[in-house]
């Protein structure tokens, strides 16, 4: 596996946190010593279209430069004020899929989604959850011409766990561009879930990870060893499932309140490659 992370290991800070700090930390992340990267699409959707093709060329040209690559990407995410109401639905469709097309002009292999909790939020049944869920993803896998769809456990919802997300894919048609994300921190958040056998369960199916660790309380995003998991059951799990991915943190909480003058966050950053390779040098 190679060591990757989310830009904003970098970006995210107390203040003056912007879209160019996102592309600065292509280099910060190359002189860390990260072998790839992952971006979110958040705060790119929050962009104008003309912004948004600007951030990829520029992306792109960055990128090449430090020979960095994806290991894979993040769609818009988030709460639809009404899932009930198909204007407010199909809104977050369109966003979803400017997104994922943002995302493979980039390069990235895979991008992460979040199943909608319709139980959750709307009180709908278990088959309607996965019903809705099925459709809005066949649809979106058939928008885009190239790019895999990892679905995500997304913590305490209903697809908080491998069973549930296989069911989920099932329905949606079994297509082979359909893969999975297995978010370390979430699965910490529910009681009882053991994360060596969830991520055993899916597999070769599973495509994307996020890597951040918590207390079993919160959704704290920080680094490995400074929660409560279970790391050398997540790395064995992870090398005996067939998993053929990046090891890709999902954590900045950490360097969110460092000074601004990128001292302390590079070092901090360097710290993080260590610490992955000491996980994957694990047996």
């Amino acid at each position: 596996m190679r060591l990757s992370t989310t830009l904003n290991i970098f970006s995210l800070r107390r203040q003056d946190n912007t879209i160019e700090h996102m592309l600065e930390a292509i280099r910060f992340c190359k002189e860390a010593g990260y072998d790839a990267l992952d971006i979110h699409f958040n705060e790119i959707d929050k962009l104008s279209r003309d912004e948004q093709d600007a951030f990829i060329e520029t992306a792109k040209t960055l990128m090449a430069e430090a020979q960095m690559t994806l290991s894979q990407s993040h769609a818009r995410f988030g709460s639809v004020a009404d899932y009930n109401d198909p204007a407010q639905l199909e809104e977050y469709y369109q966003h979803v899929i400017r997104t994922i097309e943002l995302a493979e002009r980039l390069g990235a292999p895979w991008v992460v989604v979040h199943p909608l909790d319709f139980m959750g939020l709307c009180g709908l049944s278990e088959e309607e959850t996965i019903k809705r869920n099925a459709d809005f993803f066949h649809r979106a896998i058939n928008a885009v011409p190239r790019i895999g769809l990892a679905f995500e456990n997304t913590g305490r919802s209903y697809f908080c766990n491998a069973d549930r997300l296989l069911a989920l894919r099932e329905a949606a048609g079994n297509h082979e561009r359909f893969g999975f994300c297995w978010d370390t921190g979430h699965g910490n958040l529910i009681e009882g879930l053991d994360q060596e056998e969830n991520i055993m369960k899916l597999g070769k199916l599973l495509k994307c990870t996020h890597i951040q660790d918590n207390r079993g309380i919160n959704d704290d995003h920080f680094m490995p060893y400074m929660g409560s998991i279970d790391w050398p059951k997540v790395v064995r799990a992870l090398k005996n499932s067939g998993y053929e991915g990046d090891f890709v943190y999902e954590s900045a909480q950490p360097l969110k309140y460092l000074p601004d003058d990128n001292v302390l966050r590079l070092e901090f950053m360097k710290y993080t490659v260590k610490l992955g390779r000491y996980l994957l040098a694990m047996e």
